[in-house]
């Protein structure tokens, strides 16, 4: 059995959040993106779960990808096989979402979460300073190594 440890959580960090209005079914909706390179956003794989990832500290992007891709050094540059390959190696030392699945990179949509559509109107903006996220838990084993 796996215990799961949150990784070192930064002390700031900003999030941009937008709220839509879809144009073509009228769904009013807020979607959340980084702001900056200090936390990766992350999409349960099949679900819509949503995780977040420090880029740094301890149990952060940056330490996990030396730790699970043992020929990658901290100052390397990250290639997109790493990437597809880090997420790999971490999905055997995370948690999993409702769906028994893992977290991959969420990729920005600007889409209706309705009905799909791109024709959306933004109705708010925010940049919110520290707010409470979901973090993955990540094996403790693992962030201690």
């Amino acid at each position: 059995m796996i215990n799961y440890c949150e990784p070192e959580i930064p002390e700031i960090y900003w999030i941009n959040s937008l709220t839509y209005k879809c144009e073509n079914c009228g769904n009013v909706f807020e979607l959340t993106f980084t702001n900056g390179y200090d936390v990766i956003k992350l999409k349960e794989i099949n679900g819509d779960e949503i995780r977040w990832l420090p880029t740094y500290g301890k149990g952060g992007y940056l330490d996990l990808i030396t730790k699970l891709i043992p020929e990658h050094s901290k100052d390397d540059v990250i290639t997109m096989i790493e990437s597809k390959k880090f997420i790999k190696e971490l999905k055997k030392y995370s948690e999993k979402g409702s769906n028994g699945q893992g977290f991959d990179f969420s990729i920005a949509r600007h889409e209706c979460i309705n009905c799909k559509s791109k024709e959306l109107k933004i109705l708010d903006e925010k940049v919110l300073m520290k707010p409470k996220l979901t973090w993955l838990k990540i094996s403790c084993e693992l962030k201690n190594r």
